[in-house]
């Protein structure tokens, strides 16, 4: 009787150790937006009212779900292209993120700010943080055939002295793909 139950036993833990490595595939990976911080825009509000100036704003809330300890600085930046429409940038949710993710990449090398606001932010693994951005006004008016954009993402913010003796404000974006980062981005507006 005991050696059946101890062939038993050894029969189930072979079988369990053939089985596993294929159960394995039909798990899956986790998708890339589960492994990498994200970056969305998730409300845009014209016309709010900035709590710092009680003037009229743009106000673009930005999520970020962090998945490893991050240290930087959050930028959500106005932005308008002449040759980048809103169909050239797939902002879908269903959308491929590491081809929107150098999209983004391609929008920020190819275009400069109107507008930029960022927050200092230090993140760690599952925590998910939401921020309020402000812009004086309204939407900028995109160019012809282009379009505005909210972007979103994890950069550096640096001070400079001027050799005139004035300062000014050096952003850099992270090596997106490097750092498993995902920025976001939001159309605000499309050019005629």
């Amino acid at each position: 009787m005991q050696a059946t139950a101890r062939h038993l036993r050894g029969w189930l833990a072979l079988a369990c150790l053939l089985v596993m490595p294929h159960l394995q595939g039909c798990l899956g990976a986790p998708e890339i937006e589960d492994q990498w911080t994200r970056l969305d825009i998730v409300e845009v509000e014209s016309g709010a009212i900035d709590p710092e100036t009680d003037d009229a704003a743009l106000r673009v809330r930005g999520r970020i779900t962090y998945r490893s300890i991050l240290t930087g600085s959050l930028i959500m930046e106005i932005r308008s292209s002449e040759t980048l429409g809103a169909k050239d940038v797939d902002l879908r949710d269903e959308a491929d993120r590491l081809a929107t993710t150098r999209q983004i990449t391609a929008l920020l090398e190819s275009t400069g700010p109107s507008g930029s606001s960022s927050r200092s932010v230090t993140g760690f693994d599952r925590l998910i943080q939401e921020v309020d951005f402000y812009f004086p006004g309204d939407t900028p008016v995109p160019p012809a055939g282009g379009a505005t954009f909210a972007v979103f993402y994890f950069g550096d913010v640096e001070e400079v002295r001027e050799p005139g003796g004035g300062e000014s404000v050096v952003i850099t974006a992270r090596d997106f793909e490097h750092e498993h980062i995902l920025p976001g981005a939001y159309v605000l507006a499309e050019g005629n």
